[in-house]
């Protein structure tokens, strides 16, 4: 089953570059790979780089991934929820990727920054629900030196993390909503900012605290 598991989402990372393929004739000779903060087209990468290059970046990573939380001394410690969407993150990934890229190559206006700080708002709310009930281990959750030393400190810090994380993702959706800036992305990369240093912060807190 677990194997099965993997060819499919190796599959899912790869099927873009078989639709590139079966597209090559009808693509144009440069396609864009790059958008500013307002969404707008800044970079082009040639047909055999866009339709090749991504696919395989994103299946080379699924691999590592997967041997990564497989390969993990505690992983019977893993939360399945956080297990199997860290597994299936990247092919998901990989098909949205493509497919604004293969529209944007046709000519059609895809909100890149929209759809992307939707996803990654999304994500962020599935994470912060699950964290809380995240047990030790040493891919999945904050891992500093604190939490990996004390499962006391790794439990308060979690159970800290989780809110903040779905706030944060509850906000980066409302300004996907907002449309594309400037300004949005700034205020995106500081959320993300806050949600990575926060919960570290706070589980040194406790460390010094004697937890």
């Amino acid at each position: 089953m677990k194997t099965r598991s993997l060819w499919i989402r190796l599959l899912l990372c790869v099927l873009p570059l078989f639709i590139g393929l079966a597209l090559w004739n009808r693509l144009p000779a440069s396609i864009p790979t790059h958008w500013n903060a307002e969404g707008v087209i800044d970079g082009y990468s040639s047909r055999a780089f866009a339709v090749l290059f991504f696919p395989l970046f994103f299946t080379g990573m699924e691999l590592l991934v997967s041997f990564a939380l497989k390969s993990d001394p505690k992983n019977h410690n893993q939360d399945r929820f956080m297990y199997e969407l860290g597994l299936w993150v990247l092919p998901v990934m990989s098909v949205v990727v493509m497919v604004i890229t293969y529209a944007s190559a046709f000519g059609m206006h895809v909100p890149v920054n929209v759809i992307l700080m939707t996803l990654v708002g999304v994500l962020f709310i599935f994470l912060g629900n699950q964290m809380p009930k995240t047990r030790q281990n040493y891919t999945i959750g904050i891992k500093v030196p604190w939490t990996l030393n004390s499962e006391r400190n790794w439990n308060l810090t979690h159970r800290m993390a989780g809110p903040l994380w779905v706030i944060g993702g509850v906000i980066m959706i409302l300004m996907g909503l907002l449309g594309n800036s400037t300004v949005l992305v700034w205020v995106m990369l500081a959320v993300i900012f806050v949600l990575a240093f926060v919960p570290m912060i706070y589980s040194y807190l406790l460390y010094k605290k004697g937890i």
